[in-house]
């Protein structure tokens, strides 16, 4: 069995809450989700296996920023993180 980290960790623990008894707005609990969402993963683990859980793209809007965006906010970020201005 994978060892899953992250989001698919906590859904992976999530998905196995329901056979130790526990019930699912407990497991979403835990896992850091709503019951539906809790669902959502439990019906693709059902379907596709622990497989089903990993790369999963987000439904919704596409995101505003572009991959390159992303990149240099994050490297802008961790610049003022590690040299503050002096104020």
């Amino acid at each position: 069995m994978p060892i899953f980290r992250g989001r698919a960790g906590a859904t992976a623990a999530g998905t196995g809450g329901g056979s130790d008894g526990m019930n699912r707005t407990e497991a979403a609990r835990i896992g850091g989700m709503d019951r539906q969402t809790l669902r959502d993963w439990v019906h693709r683990f059902n379907q596709h296996g622990p497989d089903g859980l990993i790369g999963i793209k987000p439904s919704g809007r596409p995101p505003k920023l572009s991959e390159d965006q992303k990149r240099r906010h994050s490297l802008a970020t961790t610049e003022l993180l590690c040299h503050p201005p002096d104020h």
